[in-house]
């Protein structure tokens, strides 16, 4: 849970410095969209948590820092919430994805394993039960052989 927090944190405070860097040039304009990189990474890296966290964070400081007091602010923020909590859907539909693969994987290599081993074992059964069998002494013994 730490880590998770750490990582919406830290996400959220460099984009917030680089926004910083930015604002001679942006002004008021993209006041929020520019934390959904932070959204992906924390929910990416720290999972739905930390998404929802860098999320709350990220809005919380475009509207403190960078969103002026314009008419329009309530827009962006609806905006800014739709398009990050999408961001946080697909980034954890493609990790529970990424696990369930993982797990498949995981399962079929269990099942491959298990099947060597026993192809293995009847290998060997095969050899001692030829080795088992009595050895001829010249005379044809197959059973396709008949005495004429």
């Amino acid at each position: 849970m730490l880590q998770a927090i750490i990582w919406a944190v830290g996400s959220v405070t460099l984009i917030t410095l680089i926004r910083v860097l930015l604002t001679p040039l942006l002004g008021t304009q993209q006041a929020y969209l520019v934390f959904i990189p932070a959204i992906a990474v924390s929910a990416w890296k720290g999972g739905l948590r930390s998404g929802m966290v860098a999320l709350v964070l990220g809005g919380l400081s475009a509207a403190v820092f960078f969103a002026g007091r314009t008419e329009a602010v309530a827009t962006r923020l609806g905006v800014y919430l739709l398009v990050g909590t999408g961001v946080l859907l697909v980034t954890h539909a493609e990790q529970r994805s990424r696990e369930r693969l993982q797990r498949e994987l995981r399962e079929r290599e269990r099942a491959h394993d298990e099947l060597q081993t026993r192809m293995q074992l009847r290998a060997s059964e095969a050899r001692r039960q030829e080795e088992a069998l009595p050895r001829s002494s010249g005379a044809s013994t197959s059973w396709r052989t008949r005495p004429r």
